[in-house]
């Protein structure tokens, strides 16, 4: 049997994919638009996709410890585990919580993704880079907290509801999530503004 002989996944390939998702992800392509992690915010993106991927690579056994089996492979990550992972980086680099549970989603699609790689099929990083080719410069949109929050594509038209699909190779965008609300300034009964310590929430 194929699946239990040892397997070496293919980095780069895995690193392609995940470029993709990262570049389509609503909420991240909106914080990076506008830059709520400053002018250095692709910069951080790019960071987060190399922390990602150093992440997968670093739990494969070193050259003098055993290969691993296709099924053992495709457990490497916790999808929990990078969920959590992804949250903290955006909410760090961005100043972003992330409530619209896209983390969680991402992180789906990314240990899919890698399920795919290690059995050496290319099809879902050639879907997801076909994805970025025609929708990844359209820009996102800031969406409010009301009952009609939904995707539109380009010209404007609601996106239909992808919830229920089955389809193993559907790839879930959630809608963007809204940045921090900073604080307002406080002023003391002299009329001075008080000087506040940046912390996190």
């Amino acid at each position: 049997m194929a699946s239990s002989s040892p397997a070496t996944p293919d980095i780069a390939l895995f690193a392609r994919g995940t470029i993709a998702l990262f570049t389509l992800w609503p909420a991240l392509r909106l914080a990076v638009s506008e830059e709520w992690g400053g002018p250095d915010s692709k910069e951080k993106r790019t960071w987060m996709i190399s922390e990602v991927v150093d992440y997968f690579e670093s739990c494969l056994p070193k050259a003098n410890e055993p290969k691993m089996t296709e099924e053992q492979l495709a457990e490497l990550v916790d999808q929990d585990d990078l969920a959590e992972m992804l949250e903290g980086m955006v909410s760090d680099e961005f100043e972003v919580d992330l409530d619209d549970g896209s983390a969680d989603e991402v992180a789906g699609d990314v240990v899919k993704l890698w399920k795919k790689v290690v059995k050496g099929d290319q099809a879902m990083v050639d879907e997801l880079e076909e994805l970025v080719r025609t929708t990844g410069s359209k820009k996102v949109q800031a969406q409010g907290n009301g009952d009609d929050d939904e995707e539109l594509d380009e010209d404007g038209n609601p996106l239909p509801d992808s919830e229920g699909s089955s389809d193993d190779e559907d790839i879930e965008m959630a809608a963007p999530a809204q940045p921090k609300e900073k604080q307002e300034p406080v002023v003391d009964d002299d009329g001075f503004t008080l000087v506040q310590k940046k912390g996190k929430k």
